[in-house]
């Protein structure tokens, strides 16, 4: 990373001030300036800008606002930045306060903060100059990523802080721990710590509550009711990690001890269920002989109940038999329905066509009235008609004479009327000529006016031009953004799925690391050898035979998908690129678009690019119609001339139609008097005639014929309509005596069938037709009946064969009484219950047991897996951890001090030369630590001169900086060297200088000479006079009133 350029507005001192170094590329300049100017300001803008913190890590953006800043003025670094080939630019800006202008009573500017205030903000303007698309967080992680550290990391190797020199030096073994697992990243290991640790109180907790389990389990074993192993099980059933074996033995006993009780109880229920067996074979025939006698009983009071309904039976069977006697009577009555429906059926038709006769009788009386009157009109009107049309017909030869005079009467007006088209012809001349005077004045008036407004015309068609050209560069400019927000929602889409494709990787390479840490102990100890001390604890005895193979996930395996992350993560950030860069093109044209609104009325009520084209060709058919405006008053000039000797013409023209116009109307005076005497003469002959006209006659003429006509087909249609009707009423008349005849048929028919239905009712014994109709009943109603005497019949049959039966049985038999049977049986079956009873507690006893037994077995086979388990994790813990010695170094502290000894090493290649081989620095041994706290990161001076060694606190104020900004170079170069292709080319020292000798400070820059000359650039701040001499390219940094400036000097 190598600055270009950084700008403070309103940060600190500065008030708004851009510092380019780009004027210099590599080697040592000095920023030089009186005590408070702002020289580490500088270095606070670069650190606010990449991290948005001080060089100090002590004030954040807010506390940096300039006092120079007025109301509505805001704080604001842009830091640009080269790393590698590509050149990047960083705005930065904190929260700050904004405020409202007002105007006071006094007419004074005064400013009210508003409670909103303005909310911090960052862009990231990559190489291609797109924005980088993101949050805040995003941002600052993207920034972290180009750089490859972090903001702790920086500080220490690229910017050493004012007062921050003697942090690494002096810092507590605790607090390198602190600072060592930020820079070098060694929280894996802690992690790996961490997980054995909770992994080692995991099992431990598991080994309690298998415990807790087992005497849990323990207690639920139950002794058989007086048992000699009660006592014994009392003094041996405690849990015990060594008697597991006896405790197993005994269990089976007492379980063995319930199997011969279970048997014993068996035995006794067997010989009491053959005693029950017995006593019930006898109670069982005694109820037989018993229920004999009850059975018998009950059929004598069966045939008794039998006895007394056999009087209803025999009405039953008298119902029965005229039910019998009705059914031969049936056909004939049915028979005699029948003849009386058809006769009823046959009546309802004679009386209907008798009613539809004397309706029909009704209407050939009206149509023979009616026909009455119609014979009398047609007698009266005919012959009279007929003489009037003859007469008509007649004096239709008198109306071709007049029409002949007519003729010649039209002639004559229509030379009247050809005069009077001449008059308004010359007439319609006379005003069209008059019309063109009035119109040519006006011409010559109007052209006048149009060569006046050229000027007008010409401005205004520049400004539609001018508006056009508006319109057509907007009009492309939406239409682009309409492209651009299209291509925005399809790269939206692609990065959305990117990012899902990203995070289904990332909890893949998530699970894979996870599994790498939980196997990592096993590698740590494999490394051990017995016999050589543990270089974590430094024991040399180390118990491995307890540890089981595992399948190892390498480091290689997690590198690998931690690879395919990284890809997809920058094929992410390429598509976030790629959508950024349309996002600011969106933006950019937004503000273009937004620019020609302000400049446009018309941009300004348009969102689309149809509208647009709409305005654009209205704007054209403006400029059409102005610039034929133009060219109209061009021609005016040119027209007025002609238009005033047209009108000179035209005057001529009209005094000659007015003289051609007066002889016109002496003509037609002539023309008017010979048509008043022809109009009279036709008056006359027009009087005689019966009609005014020809047409009128002839209409007339048609009319009476028509009325003629008329009378004769009313006088038809009537003696049809009375025709037809006389001869319906003789059809009527005749189908009417017909069935008047087959009513009298079916009267006798109907009188037959009832002689021959009460024939049969006598004859089958019947008194009346009522008689026959309560005796009758359907055939399922006489079946019922007969069912019922059926099914009396045969259950008396039964129960007296029955009776007779069990007289047969009770023979030679008494009732007996069973009390004694079941007074037994009652005693033996409690006997059982007893025995049932106790052999169900004897069987729950053994089953607990055996379940318990089955259990607890299970739990202590669990819990030697667990001791395993825990000799392991707690080896690993107390290993990883720092435990096994009093010397607590722990396994991330055994990482760090590695690294530790690398970076002295670096630091003591360029101390020794510094300090002309007086000291160098040592990180202390093993067995020099404490045993209090963190240790193993302790430092330590050596003495090369006297070959002694003493803490590092003992340094002067000289010595301390020089060991300080070595160590500092020596981080840089591990820390580069383990981020690989991380590239610090910058490094800012601020002050420290003034406490060096003048050969320490030569060595010190000699050394800064040499690591500059690798395309470093190192800045230092100081305000000794001897560095101002010795360092030739200078940043002087002044205080004014108006805010501090730093101006170059070569």
């Amino acid at each position: 990373m190598k600055p270009i350029y950084i700008t403070m507005k309103f940060f600190g001192s500065y008030k708004d001030v851009t510092i380019d170094f780009s004027k210099i590329n590599s080697g040592i300049f000095l920023i030089t300036g009186d005590t408070g100017a702002g020289k580490t300001t500088i270095f606070d803008a670069i650190t606010y800008a990449l991290y948005g913190e001080s060089s100090g890590g002590k004030r954040d953006g807010k506390m940096m606002i300039s006092q120079f800043a007025a109301p509505n003025e805001f704080t604001e670094v842009i830091f640009c930045f080269k790393y590698g080939k590509n050149k990047y630019i960083v705005k930065r800006s904190p929260e700050q306060k904004r405020y409202k202008e007002k105007i006071d009573d006094n007419k004074n500017k005064i400013y009210e903060e508003l409670k909103s205030s303005k909310k911090s903000t960052l862009e990231l303007t990559m190489p291609d100059g797109s924005l980088f698309n993101g949050k805040m967080t995003e941002i600052n992680q993207k920034i972290q990523d180009i750089i490859g550290i972090d903001a702790s990391q920086f500080v220490q190797i690229a910017m050493l802080a004012q007062g921050d020199f003697l942090k690494l030096l002096h810092a507590r073994s605790d607090e390198r721990k602190t600072i060592f697992t930020k820079i070098f990243d060694t929280r894996l290991y802690g992690m790996i710590q961490h997980e054995l640790e909770n992994q080692f109180k995991n099992v431990n907790t598991k080994l309690q509550n298998n415990e807790i389990e087992i005497r849990k389990l323990l207690s639920e074993v139950v002794c058989a009711e007086g048992s000699n192993l009660l006592e014994i099980w009392k003094q041996s059933g405690t849990f015990s990690d060594d008697k597991s074996s006896e405790i197993f033995a005994l269990i089976q006993s007492i379980i063995d001890e319930f199997n011969y009780l279970i048997e014993r109880n068996e035995g006794e229920l067997n010989k009491y269920k053959k005693e029950e067996e017995q006593i019930q074979k006898l109670l069982n025939e005694a109820k037989q002989i018993n229920e004999d006698f009850e059975q018998l009983e009950q059929l004598k009071k069966e045939m008794e109940n039998l006895q007394r309904k056999k009087k209803d039976i025999v009405n039953i069977k008298i119902k029965h038999i005229n039910a019998q006697r009705a059914t031969k009577v049936s056909e004939s009555y049915s028979f005699y329905l029948d003849r009386k429906k058809e006769l009823y059926k046959k009546t309802e038709e004679v009386n209907k066509r008798s009613i539809e006769l004397a309706e029909c009788n009704d209407r050939l009386e009206s149509l023979y009235y009616k026909k009455l009157e119609i014979d009398e009109k047609y007698n009266q009107e005919f012959e009279v008609k007929t003489k009037e049309l003859s007469l008509l017909e007649a004096k239709m030869s008198e109306f071709d004479e007049i029409e002949e005079e007519q003729k010649q009467y039209q002639l004559v007006l229509s030379k009247l009327k050809e005069k009077q088209s001449l008059q308004i012809d010359y007439k319609t001349k006379e005003d069209c000529i008059q019309n063109k005077v009035v119109v040519l004045m006006k011409e010559v008036e109007r052209y006048t006016k149009i060569a006046g407004q050229l000027e007008s015309i010409k401005r205004k068609l520049d400004q539609f031009k001018r508006d056009k050209e508006d319109l057509e560069e907007f009009y492309l400019l939406l239409t682009n953004q309409e492209q651009v927000i299209k291509e925005l929602k399809e790269q939206k889409i692609q990065y959305d799925k990117m990012q899902e494709k990203r995070q289904d990787i990332e909890r893949r390479y998530n699970q894979l690391y996870k599994e790498f840490i939980n196997k990592q102990a096993h590698i740590i100890r494999k490394l051990l050898v017995e016999g050589e001390p543990c270089p974590v604890c430094g024991s040399t005895h180390h118990d491995i035979t307890s540890f089981e193979e595992v399948e190892v996930i390498s480091e290689q395996e997690v590198e690998n998908v931690k690879q395919q992350f990284d890809a997809v993560v920058r094929e992410e950030n390429r598509k976030r690129e790629q959508l950024t860069s349309i996002q600011l093109q969106e933006k950019e044209n937004n503000k273009q678009i937004n620019k020609y609104k302000i400049k446009s009325e018309l941009c300004k009520n348009s969102e689309s690019s149809k509208s647009i084209q709409i305005y654009i060709e209205r704007t054209k058919t403006a400029i059409q119609e102005l610039e034929q405006q133009r060219l109209q008053s061009l021609e005016a000039e040119k027209s007025l001339e002609i238009k005033n000797q047209d009108l000179e013409t035209v005057k001529e023209q009209l005094k000659e139609i007015q003289d051609y116009t007066k002889q016109l109307d002496i003509d037609m005076a002539s023309i008017k008097s010979q048509t008043s005497e022809m109009k009279k003469a036709l008056a006359i002959k027009e009087k005689r005639l019966p009609f005014a006209t020809k047409k009128e006659a002839q209409e007339n003429f048609l009319e009476m014929k028509q009325y003629k006509d008329e009378l004769e087909r009313n006088k038809k249609e009537n003696d049809t309509n009375y025709q037809q009707a006389s001869e319906r009423i003789t059809e009527l008349q005749a189908i009417y005596l017909v069935g008047v005849n087959e009513k009298n048929e079916l009267i006798e028919r109907e009188e037959e069938a009832e002689r021959i239905f009460f024939d049969n009712l006598t004859k089958n014994k019947f008194l009346n037709e009522q008689d026959f109709l309560k005796s009758r009943m359907s055939d399922e109603e006489a079946e019922q009946l007969k069912n019922e005497i059926t099914e009396y019949e045969q259950t008396v049959q039964n129960i007296d064969f029955k009776i007779k039966l069990f007289l047969e049985r009770t023979k030679d038999k008494k009732y007996i009484d069973i009390t004694n049977y079941r007074e037994k049986k009652k005693e033996i079956e409690a006997l059982t219950k007893k025995l049932q009873d106790e052999g169900k507690d004897i069987y729950t006893g053994k089953k607990v047991n055996q379940k318990a037994y089955s259990y607890i077995k299970e739990q202590y086979k669990e819990r030697e897996s667990l001791k395993k388990q825990y000799v392991i994790l707690k080896n690993l813990n107390d290993t990883a951890n720092g435990k096994l010695s009093r010397k607590k170094i722990d396994f991330q502290t055994y990482i760090q001090r590695r690294y530790f000894k690398k970076v002295i090493a670096a630091a003591n290649m360029r101390l020794i030369k510094m300090t002309n081989n007086q000291f160098c620095l040592r990180c202390r041994e093993l067995e020099s630590l404490g045993t209090v706290g963190n240790v193993g990161l302790d430092l330590d001076v050596y003495s090369i001169v006297g070959d002694q060694i003493r803490d590092v606190k003992t340094l002067s104020g000289g010595e301390s900086f020089m060991a300080s900004l070595c160590m500092a170079l020596g981080l840089s170069d591990i820390i580069q060297n383990k981020a690989g292709k991380i590239q610090i080319q910058t490094m800012f020292i601020d002050e420290g200088f003034g406490t060096l000798s003048e050969d320490a400070r030569n060595q010190a820059l000699e050394i800064l000479n040499e690591l500059s000359g690798n395309n470093i650039l190192i800045g230092i701040i100081s305000h000794i006079k001897e560095l101002r001499e010795q360092v030739d390219t200078k940043l002087i940094v002044t205080k004014t009133k108006d805010g501090s400036e730093a101006v170059w000097k070569m």
